[in-house]
């Protein structure tokens, strides 16, 4: 009882002082993956590569094998200016009634259980986000991340920064 009343004056005080430089990435074994701590991986992703940091914005990826830092810079450089990012779109994702977050079989079907095989991913450890009704309208929406060490690592995003702000207007 008494650790419970302990770990709750310092989660209390965690939050009331912020949380410095600990990332919405890292979070307790127990919280386990989620629809939420997805999304505010994605916010904690997004505030790096707006101020421009990708040495920060390179943790939340899987990358791949072999390929340079440089390179890698160069890619995740691009994902705002290309639209693959946007805050409208990140906090779009939150919406349940038309956006599923659940395992990579569930929201992606085979093509996503194929893109996490292609490099060498655990599927039952990948998830994603996408349109609720991606199975009968075509979707080129794609958000995947692996659960990895308690946090998300993102392997595909792709047309996320695409949702426009009045994107249900054109449901």
């Amino acid at each position: 009882m008494k650790i419970l009343i302990y770990l709750l004056f310092v989660v209390s005080v965690l939050f009331s002082c912020g949380r410095g430089d600990v990332s919405s990435n890292e979070i307790s074994e127990k919280e386990g993956p989620n629809r939420e701590r997805m999304v505010s991986t994605l916010d904690s992703l997004i505030v790096h590569l707006q101020k421009k940091e990708y040495d920060k914005a390179k943790a939340y990826f899987v990358l791949p094998k072999g390929i340079s830092s440089r390179r890698v810079t160069n890619m995740i450089s691009k994902l705002i200016p290309k639209r693959e990012i946007s805050q409208v779109g990140i906090d779009a994702l939150a919406n349940e009634q038309y956006f599923q977050f659940g395992t990579i079989a569930e929201v992606y079907g085979q093509d996503g259980i194929k893109k996490a095989q292609r490099i060498e991913l655990d599927t039952a450890k990948c998830y994603g986000i996408n349109w609720a009704n991606w199975q009968t309208k075509s979707s080129n929406l794609e958000v995947m991340a692996t659960w990895d060490e308690n946090k998300f690592k993102f392997f595909r995003i792709d047309n996320l920064g695409k949702i426009s702000a009045n994107w249900q207007e054109k449901l």
